[in-house]
C-alpha cells in the first residue's frame, strides 16, 4: 500500500541523488580536459617512457 509505495519513493531519490553526484563530478571532468589542465603525475612502466596522467583521472 502506501507504505511500500513510500518506500520505493525514497529509494527512487536516493538513487537519483547518487547519479547527480556522478555526473557532477564526471562533468568536472570534461571541464578539465575541455580547459587543458596540465597533468600532474607521471605514470612509469618498468618497461617504457613515463605516461603524464591528471590525478581526477586515477
Amino acid at each position: 500500500g502506501l507504505s511500500y509505495a513510500y518506500r520505493k519513493l525514497m529509494e527512487w531519490k536516493e538513487r537519483d541523488q547518487g547519479l547527480i553526484e556522478r555526473v557532477s563530478f564526471l562533468g568536472g571532468l570534461v571541464d578539465a580536459f575541455k580547459e587543458g589542465l596540465h597533468a600532474d603525475v607521471q605514470i612509469k612502466a618498468t618497461d617504457g617512457p613515463a605516461r603524464l596522467a591528471h590525478r581526477a583521472v586515477l
